[in-house]
């Protein structure tokens, strides 16, 4: 089956109405599967390492990969299934909005024209036919990462502005809006002060003229009459 006549075939799918559906319908609730009501943008024959294939051991590394029918909805699901059908279940799905790199997979799975998803929660190893195939699938799929990467970006820049009060230190310091160690004193104590002053000069002058001997002419106060 060519991809036009697949194509069409996933719109009459979904235009036609019966028991059929009603059926596939109740079979996707009970095994917990979202219905894909978006369009198919890309779709075609990929092979699926199995899940958990540990590539670094050798006996692991030889398992044979499985043949499957992957197609990208434009909403960013990709989904895999054993044959073309539309009306086929999938048997896994992959939310591409969730997905942080897609990566060529041929330096640690050893097979030409692989890739990797990577995913939080799980990483899945494709594999085509020849670089074509793979290529096209590349271009498709790395736009997700890039996206997903700049919408962190914006939200982290965001969020700091919004996120962030003041705590009661800085509420403490700038409550007033003067540091306490930049303050200006207020006039009631430049008053007190120049009085302290003052007071000292006089006694000062009182001392120094008691310790004087008899007869000695007194030290100059700086005010002539």
């Amino acid at each position: 089956m060519g991809r036009k006549e697949w194509e069409q075939e996933s719109q009459g799918e979904k235009g036609s109405a019966g028991l059929g559906n009603e059926s596939r319908g109740s079979q996707r609730r009970l095994l917990n599967i979202p219905p894909c009501e978006a369009k198919p943008i890309y779709g075609g024959w990929l092979c699926l390492a199995p899940e958990g294939t540990d590539f670094d051991n050798p006996m692991q590394r030889s398992r044979k990969w499985q043949r499957r029918f992957f197609v990208l909805y434009e909403h960013g699901c990709l989904r895999f299934a054993l044959d073309e059908s539309p009306s086929t279940l999938p048997q896994g799905t992959v939310n591409m909005n969730l997905c942080t790199d897609v990566i060529d997979a041929e330096p640690k799975t050893g097979q030409k024209n692989s890739l990797c998803i990577i995913t939080p929660e799980q990483e899945y190893f494709i594999r085509g036919e020849n670089k074509e195939i793979i290529n096209g699938w590349s271009e498709q799929l790395v736009v997700y990462p890039r996206t997903n990467k700049q919408n962190q970006k914006k939200k982290r820049k965001v969020e700091p502005t919004t996120s962030q009060e003041p705590g009661p230190a800085k509420v403490a310091v700038t409550g007033s809006g003067i540091p306490e160690a930049e303050k200006v004193p207020d006039s009631s104590s430049i008053i007190w002060q120049e009085e302290l002053n003052q007071r000292e000069a006089e006694g000062a002058a009182v001392w120094t003229a008691a310790e004087l001997p008899p007869g000695s002419p007194l030290p100059p106060t700086g005010k002539e009459e």
